[in-house]
Parts: C-alpha cells; sequence; structure tokens
C-alpha cells in the first residue's frame, strides 16, 4: 500500500493494537511528498473592525487543485478541507484526531479518518411503498386551525391529504377554519 501525503507537512501517525484503540506510542512518519493538494478560495472583505484594522471576510470554496486520479495501491491524505470536497474518493483520508504533547502542541494523529461517503440516489427508483397511517402509532384523525385566505388555499390541504391518502374535512363555521385529516379505511 503507497501512501502519499498532499499537505505541506509531515504527518504522524500513531497506532495501535487491539479492538480497544489503545494509542501505545508507536509512530508512523509519513513524509510530505512535496505535492500539494489544496482548495480554490475566493474572499470577500465584508467588515472592518475599526480602530484595530482587522478585516471580516467571506469565504467560498471551489475546487480542488493538486490531488491526483485514483491509483491502484494507494491512498492520498490530506487536509480535512480537502477530504469534505471529494466525499465520493474513497482513496482520500485526512489525519484523525490530534495528539498533543504535555504542552497541548500538536504532535501527530490517532490514526487516519475518512468523510462519509456520498448517499446516492436514483432518480427513477420508485418510492417506497410506505402508508403514513399505519399501526406506528399516528392517530386516525388529526385536525389543526388554519386562517385559508383563497381557494388556491383550500386546495394545497385537499392535495396534502390526497398525498397522505387521506381524507379532508373543512369545518368552516370556526375563525380560524378547522381541517380535519382522517385516515380512509377500507371497507371489506
Amino acid at each position: 500500500m503507497n501512501i502519499i501525503n498532499l499537505t505541506p507537512h509531515e504527518i504522524s501517525v500513531h497506532t495501535h493494537v487491539g479492538a480497544t484503540a489503545t494509542y501505545i506510542g508507536d509512530v508512523v512518519n509519513v513524509p510530505a511528498s512535496g505535492n500539494v493538494a489544496r482548495v480554490d478560495e475566493t474572499r470577500t472583505i465584508i467588515n472592518e473592525l475599526m480602530p484595530m484594522g482587522i478585516t471580516v471576510d467571506v469565504v467560498s470554496y471551489s475546487d480542488v487543485t493538486g490531488l491526483p486520479e485514483p491509483q491502484e495501491n494507494t491512498i492520498y491524505i490530506v487536509s480535512a478541507l480537502v477530504a469534505a470536497r471529494v466525499p465520493e474518493r474513497r482513496d482520500v483520508y485526512m489525519p484523525g484526531k490530534a495528539v498533543r504533547d504535555d504542552e497541548g502542541r500538536i504532535i501527530g494523529c490517532e490514526g487516519l479518518s475518512q468523510v462519509p461517503a456520498p448517499v446516492s440516489v436514483d432518480p427513477d427508483a420508485p418510492y417506497p411503498d410506505i402508508d403514513p397511517w399505519d399501526d406506528m402509532g399516528f392517530p386516525t384523525t388529526v385536525s389543526i386551525q388554519v386562517d385559508i385566505q383563497s381557494e388556491d388555499e383550500q386546495h394545497d390541504y385537499e392535495n396534502l391529504a390526497a398525498l397522505l391518502g387521506a381524507g379532508v374535512i373543512f369545518d368552516w363555521k370556526q375563525s380560524p377554519v378547522k381541517v380535519t385529516f382522517f385516515r380512509k379505511r377500507e371497507v371489506r
């Protein structure tokens, strides 16, 4: 397994033994490769704190640069910011939790970390057949008081009822209007 460090610093990865992840001080030093993966950023100054002259800016991030294409048996160590921009890359890791000396200085990391893989959704997949009125403790009726101002708003509630597979009753004698959704039961 090749480990390529695409940060500007050597990374001291503290290893562990056993399932308890007790870090015993064994260290794997991964030298900087000389290439650095970065995220392009744009900064716009929005304020200056006077009289100190400290600027406040808004930062936006865009493309990742310096990250090679995946290679077999190779992983890349990058900054957390770079890793967050490429969650689909399962060959990209970032330093794990910081290991500090007695004076609080960072001297390494506990293993390596990854950002969660993105969830892929097939837009053509059918929606699951879910009955929101099933026997999971949902009531058979739900009433709300709403201030309906137009016929369009009434249609919105009728459409919501249709989506839920429910019936709906409007009590126009009350102000605001009482809208009751009820479970449609099949007659057998």
